[in-house]
């Protein structure tokens, strides 16, 4: 039973191992944490999703995006330099679930609420709340 008990060990430093992962590399985060997590300047990498799941990228699309996020609650989305749009936002944990979202004064992305998933400090998901939407993926401007 010796082999068996050091498996078993081994099957628990790994297991663990992994829930830490999972934890560290969690989507999920708290709309206070989100808010602070958001300020600043986002640019835009691609898009996925609509209803025939289709890639875009900024070359595909022929212009860039950047997402602005202040602190004191405004969003500035611009193309390619020129302003696009310019509303407020909060952050609000999503009904029925443990993930927040971003809901915007005025459309931003065509959409008033987006789902927002962080992977790692600088790339930031933004997904649309109907089932062909799109998922926005942003890198954090400097990174």
């Amino acid at each position: 039973m010796v082999g068996g008990g050091r498996a078993m060990s081994v099957m628990r430093r790994t297991a663990t191992a992994l829930a830490a992962l999972a934890w560290a590399c969690g989507t999920s985060t708290g709309p206070d944490d989100a808010a602070a997590r958001l300020v600043g300047v986002w640019v835009w990498v691609e898009s996925t999703g609509g209803i025939a799941g289709t890639t875009v990228t900024p070359d595909d699309a022929g212009y860039e995006m950047r997402l602005e996020f202040g602190a004191d609650g405004t969003v500035r989305l611009t193309r390619d330099g020129q302003e696009d749009a310019t509303t407020t936002y909060r952050v609000d944990p999503s009904p029925g679930d443990d993930t927040v979202r971003v809901v915007y004064t005025e459309p931003v992305l065509g959409v008033a609420t987006q789902e927002v998933r962080f992977e790692g400090d600088d790339t930031l998901l933004l997904v649309d709340p109907c089932c062909d939407g799109f998922t926005y993926r942003f890198r954090r401007a400097g990174s």
